[in-house]
């Protein structure tokens, strides 16, 4: 299996196929956000550079797409 794009992997796990990784969602809503902090540790204690694939929205570009009830 070759390298996925998030799209295409997510695409996979939809249609219940496997993946080449679990895909996972950091900062969509207010209950996975990670902060550049967080992540910087992450990448940190995994042994990674931190990824220059992870989208880091600013709070001044952030708005919330579904209304809380």
């Amino acid at each position: 299996m070759g390298k996925l794009s998030s799209k295409e992997r997510l695409l996979k796990t939809l249609h219940f196929e496997k993946p080449n990784r679990i895909p996972i969602d950091l900062g969509t809503t207010n209950c996975t956000t990670m902060t550049r902090v967080a992540h910087r540790n992450l990448c940190k204690e995994l042994g990674l550079e931190p990824s220059e694939d992870v989208f880091i929205m600013s709070p001044e570009t952030y708005r919330e797409m579904i209304k809380p009830y």
